[in-house]
C-alpha cells in the first residue's frame, strides 16, 4: 500500500486523508481498509499525520522517509541475492542520489 502511496501526488493523499473523511464525517475508508488488511500501525501513522501541525506535503515526506528507513533492513537482505554487476549499478545510483541531495542540500556552489 505504502508503495502505492509513495508513487501517488499529494492530492491523492489529500482525498484520502482529509477530504474523503470529511464528506464522509468520520474516519477515513482508507484507514479501515488498512486495519482490515492487518495493518492498524500504518494506519495509525497516516491518521496522525492527517491530523497533525505539518502540511499534507510535508507530513507525507516525513512519512515515507520512516517507512523507507524501516525496510531499509529488509532490502539488504534482499539485495543479496542479486549478481554482482546489479548491485554495483545500484551502489552507483544510490551514491548519486544521495550526492544530488547534499549538493541541494548545501545551496548553489560559488
Amino acid at each position: 500500500m505504502l508503495d502505492a502511496l509513495a508513487a501517488s501526488h499529494v492530492e491523492v493523499w489529500y482525498f484520502h486523508l482529509i477530504e474523503e473523511p470529511w464528506m464522509e464525517a468520520g474516519r477515513s475508508p482508507l484507514l479501515g481498509w488498512l486495519i482490515e488488511r492487518g495493518e492498524p500501525e500504518i494506519a495509525a501513522r497516516l491518521e496522525e499525520f492527517a491530523n497533525g501541525n505539518l502540511s499534507l506535503l510535508a507530513a507525507r515526506e516525513r512519512l515515507l522517509r520512516r517507512w523507507r528507513m524501516s525496510t531499509l533492513a529488509r532490502r539488504l537482505a534482499d539485495a543479496g541475492g542479486v549478481p554482482d554487476p546489479s548491485r554495483r549499478e545500484a551502489g552507483r545510483e544510490a551514491v548519486t542520489r544521495l550526492v544530488r541531495r547534499v549538493r541541494r542540500a548545501n545551496g548553489p556552489q560559488q
